[in-house]
């Protein structure tokens, strides 16, 4: 049994990166741990021109952003941080395997190769098509799937999160300019364990982002513990006991204002809602009340709401997030039981709890 288990462990390790989370694993104030892949766009520059606050659209997937700093006026590229991202692997500074699941690495002597693409040219006055090689550029990396950890450390009570690689995504095209699928290029592993807090402010801090979405719970790929059993003592059990601070979603801003006590009993709490209707004809008015059921965390729904802040750490070449808040969120249903929207009950502000400015690494 005792042997079982090792090899168990020894496979979770080596699939998820051995030093980011070994210290999680055998922590035992560390109640949960989840994996999750999700897709993001780290080009600065082109979604600096496309807005700010824009929502970036690929398939199902959806998110608020806004560009924070974008420090990369060295490089007259669009996709700047695609570049530096090649040029990182090209260079052997990071460990660049085939795909996330870490099985394949690619040899230092392949990766003098590995990013050029062989295609063919017709030339039609000599009949015939050629082959020809051409090196992958920044421009053509449309995305990035950025494999993520999530974590709950019940002693301090506050989620957190890391960052171990990231996907560079290309499209690929049939022959007519049709696009067929998302193809990952290859995935790059950060096997440091980067907790360092930066000043936007600092050099080594070249690009900062913030992002706001919904992420379903079913997403995430228990490593540790039971998801079911620390999301209801985190988001239910504890808000509504009143043991840690809870804020308002009503403000431009997360983190800004304090729930009081009569929104807190209308949050966990029966409350009562009065709907006036009159006849069309006779105008007579009529009021009706209902009673809304107390709270449950079987009512929640399976959307979370994180937002995240992105940095780029020159320093470790590592892309790095921050988690600084998660909300709950109820599915709000029509009269005929039909989803309408997601609604965000109070947020939970993880990043209170952490020093501002730099800290040790």
């Amino acid at each position: 049994m005792k042997t079982t288990l090792l090899i168990i462990f020894i496979l979770i390790l080596n699939h998820s990166g051995i030093a980011q989370i070994e210290d999680l694993l055998t922590n035992p104030d560390i109640e949960w741990i989840g994996e999750v892949e999700l897709e993001y766009n780290f080009e600065p520059e082109l979604l600096t021109v496309l807005g700010m606050s824009e929502n970036f659209l690929s398939e199902n997937r959806e998110y608020n952003y806004t560009v924070r700093k974008n420090n990369f006026d060295y490089c007259k590229s669009a996709g700047s941080i695609n570049e530096l991202m090649i040029n990182l692997a090209e260079n052997g500074e990071l460990p660049v395997y085939v795909s996330s699941a870490e099985v394949e690495r690619i040899s230092d002597e392949d990766l003098q190769t590995f990013f050029y693409l062989i295609d063919t040219l017709s030339i039609a006055y000599l009949d015939h098509r050629t082959a020809i090689k051409y090196k992958i550029n920044a421009e053509i990396i449309t995305s990035y799937f950025v494999k993520q950890i999530y974590y709950y450390d019940h002693k301090k009570q506050i989620l957190t999160n890391r960052v171990l690689g990231v996907s560079l995504v290309i499209d690929d095209y049939d022959e007519n300019g049709n696009k067929k699928y998302k193809r990952v290029l290859c995935y790059m592993a950060f096997p440091k364990v980067n907790e360092k807090q930066y000043d936007i402010n600092l050099p080594e801090v070249l690009f900062t982002m913030e992002t706001s979405e919904y992420v379903n719970k079913n997403a995430f790929k228990t490593l540790k513990g039971d998801m079911n059993k620390t999301f209801e003592q985190v988001f239910f059990q504890l808000p509504k006991q009143r043991k840690t601070a809870i804020y308002s979603t009503e403000t431009g801003r997360c983190c800004k204002e304090i729930i009081d006590t009569e929104e807190h009993n209308k949050i966990f709490n029966y409350s009562v809602d009065t709907i006036i209707s009159y006849h069309p004809e006779t105008y007579e008015q009529t009021i009706k009340t209902t009673e809304n059921p107390k709270l449950g965390f079987n009512l929640y729904s399976n959307e979370y709401k994180l937002i995240q802040t992105w940095y780029f750490d020159a320093e470790t070449n590592q892309l790095v997030s921050r988690l600084e808040a998660a909300a709950p969120a109820l599915d709000v249903l029509d009269e005929n039981g039909n989803f309408l929207f997601i609604q965000s009950l109070f947020y939970l502000c993880f990043s209170n709890n952490i020093p501002t400015g730099r800290s040790k690494g």
